[in-house]
């Protein structure tokens, strides 16, 4: 290391900087969200997840509304679901109400062109929603071809 206090901090941020470039350069699965304590509230009352994937007006985009109660890891376990079916994420509006989210994303892929795969992902979000994040397993991987 280099002389004076900045120097750890430069030292430091050159092993994040090397350590993220790495990890985005990445082609490996994401890993399973990380646990956390939910609020007692959502333990006693629970909220019902909801996942709706509808077409907009223009049918280029898709709207994908959720509604779940919200705990740490649930943005990243949507997004890592979202991520296995190879839809892109274009605008986000996450609302969280106490312990209830409430989000709405508007999404693009060619998965959501197939009424199939559409009902698995959204069968495999409402599992990643209902499930504490390590409970969650893919039902089913889109790979390219």
């Amino acid at each position: 290391m280099g002389q004076g206090s900045g120097a750890h901090y430069r030292d430091m941020i050159s092993l994040i900087e090397t350590g993220l470039a790495a990890e985005l350069e990445s082609q490996a699965p994401l890993a399973p969200p990380r646990g956390g304590r939910v609020s007692r509230r959502v333990r006693h009352f629970p909220i019902s997840p909801s996942v709706d994937i509808r077409p907009d007006e223009r049918g280029s985009l898709y709207a994908l509304n959720i509604v779940a109660a919200d705990r740490p890891g649930l943005l990243y376990g949507i997004a890592r679901t979202l991520a296995r079916y190879r839809v892109s994420l274009q605008t986000a509006r996450v609302n969280t109400l106490g312990d209830r989210a409430e989000d709405v994303f508007l999404v693009s892929g060619e998965a959501l062109s197939n009424s199939k795969i559409v009902l698995q992902l959204e069968q495999d979000l409402l599992k990643e929603l209902s499930l504490s994040p390590q409970a969650a397993t893919p039902a089913v991987a889109i790979t390219s071809q």
